[in-house]
């Protein structure tokens, strides 16, 4: 490193330090030595995140199909046998490596251990080169936990001596004899003389792989023009257009079906014509051109993918036509694998709902609630949920005698119309705890524990209606007499006096008196005269 101190500046102080006396040293060395071995100490004090073991959980692997001999490219049938030791945990696995020599390929799938009941005791992965089961919670709450599993590999080549040996994850290898005393190795076959059909499932456990050969022969025009091959398969089965192959190969070079440095493959579009059904079940194939004086074998292969949740014993049918009446058809079985495992004292809780109230009437049938539990045994525990509807009864399987378990109920979705109560836990030894209830696995196995949710229908408040009149009645107007503007107060204009109401009142009454005095003379004239 570059020292970019100014020449002659100061050394720092803290760099320079007085020598130890002598007799200092040892204490020195022993108070390091001391704080390194607390320190130690303290690392391996430290806890630890439990992590998964493997197990040596394999105990016998026998071949059952075929029991007589074994030939090259054939299908095993491999059944094993399965115990794990008592307090093994969940995550723990163990495996399976498949024989080398002769090599066994395995057929990918996975699958669940089941107990009778349908508790999950673990999970296994088959892969083209062996298997792996990992354990489930199932195995923290129970004893003698074993089971059996079975599953199809593949002969992938002759190797040597009789033996197929399988290594298990801890390095045990177990041996087992060949069917037969060794592996048979391929005769070869024959060119077929009539159209064939011919199908697999490849050990990627997912892919249907189909075959189909025709004589050259039978592709002869007919007279409505050239032969149309028609393949029509299993509508569960999904075509991959990209893994279409045509070709041919010269009968002169079959070779007993060793004929693939020999085969000549045709171009899409000047070869040959494809065209799938727009259904998707089907396609054609036209051949441009073909030779069809019996000297060549044509040849056709292509992949299909298997449907989600394919099972063992899954059949799945196809078929070629020709479009001048020849046919051929197969039909491919799928070959899974599974298993099952099972404990000694595992006890069971069955939880039953019920609604209950005057507003049960209005939750709709097919409500469900959802009760989360914890289960808890020698200082282990797991958890989940249950889901359960009114009426129904659910299962928690696979509790050992002693497990406790807590119950607590998820708030119920709202209802229109429904008020719901506190949820209500009943049933032989179940204990109110906060938020829910608890109850223990007993030596008899099973508990029964009731969940009761109450329903009240909500009241809407009361209302008064609006008052309304009678059609045809005109309501009544009323009459507000006129009154009397106020007096004006008298004002000056111009020197005179403004007139008012008072001297309004004078001037009428004068010249009323004034009539009356002019009828009277009137009256008395026409009298006068009359006399």
């Amino acid at each position: 490193m570059t020292n970019n101190r100014p020449a002659g500046s100061h050394r720092p102080a803290a760099a320079v330090a007085a020598p130890l006396p002598t007799a200092a040293l040892p204490w020195r060395l022993l108070s390091l030595a001391l704080a390194a071995l607390l320190a130690l100490v303290g690392v391996l004090a430290m806890p630890r995140a439990a992590s998964a073991a493997e197990l040596d959980a394999i105990k016998t692997v026998t071949i059952t199909e075929p029991r007589d001999e074994v030939h090259l490219w054939e299908s095993l049938r491999i059944e094993a046998t399965w115990a794990v030791p008592d307090g093994s945990r969940a995550g723990d696995t163990f495996t399976l490596a498949f024989p080398q020599s002769p090599r066994v390929t395995g057929f990918a799938t996975t699958f669940d251990l089941k107990t009778p009941e349908g508790a999950v005791v673990g999970t296994c992965d088959v892969t083209q080169d062996g298997f792996a089961c990992t354990l489930s919670p199932y195995v923290e709450t129970a004893t003698n936990v074993h089971g059996t599993l079975y599953f199809w590999a593949q002969v992938d080549d002759v190797g040597e001596g009789g033996t197929f040996a399988f290594v298990t994850g801890n390095d045990m290898v177990i041996k087992v004899p060949v069917p037969g005393g060794g592996v048979i190795p391929g005769e070869g076959w024959s060119a077929p003389e009539q159209p064939l059909k011919n199908g697999w499932v490849s050990t990627d456990g997912r892919t249907a792989v189909w075959d189909v050969f025709v004589p050259s022969e039978f592709l002869a025009a007919a007279a409505g023009g050239p032969v149309v091959v028609t393949d029509t398969y299993d509508p569960r089965l999904t075509m991959r257009d990209d893994s279409l192959v045509v070709g041919y190969v010269a009968l002169a070079d079959w070779d007993d079906g060793d004929f693939s440095d020999d085969a000549v493959w045709l171009e899409r579009g000047t070869g040959y014509v494809y065209t799938p059904d727009v259904a998707g079940s089907s396609f054609d194939l036209t051949f441009v051109d073909p030779v069809t004086d019996g000297s060549r074998m044509y040849m056709v292969r292509y992949e299909m993918t298997l449907p989600a949740g394919v099972r063992d014993g899954d059949t799945f049918g196809n078929q070629i036509a020709g479009s001048t009446g020849w046919d051929d058809q197969r039909v491919l079985e799928y070959a899974g694998a599974g298993g099952d495992g099972d404990g000694d004292g595992n006890g069971e809780l069955r939880l039953t709902k019920r609604v209950t109230g005057d507003g049960a009437a209005s939750v709709p049938a097919g409500t469900e609630f959802t009760v989360e539990y914890t289960t808890e045994r020698d200082g282990r525990t797991a958890s989940g949920s249950l889901t359960v509807t009114d009426g129904a009864t659910v299962s928690l399987p696979g509790l050992a005698a002693g497990t406790v378990v807590t119950l607590s109920e998820v708030s119920p979705a709202a209802i229109d119309g429904v008020t719901w109560g506190a949820p209500v836990f009943s049933g032989e030894g179940v204990t109110t705890v906060e938020g829910g209830a608890q109850v223990t696995v007993g030596e008899e196995g099973v508990v029964e524990v009731a969940l009761e949710n109450p329903a009240t229908p909500v009241v809407p408040p009361a209302t008064v209606p609006p008052v309304t009149e009678p059609p045809g009645e005109t309501p009544s107007v009323a009459v507000v007499p006129p009154t009397e503007p106020p007096a004006a107060r008298p004002t000056a204009t111009g020197g005179a006096l403004a007139t008012t109401g008072a001297t309004v009142g004078v001037l009428a009454g004068a010249a009323a008196l004034l009539l009356g005095t002019g009828l009277t003379l009137v009256a008395l004239r026409r009298r006068g005269a009359a006399s």
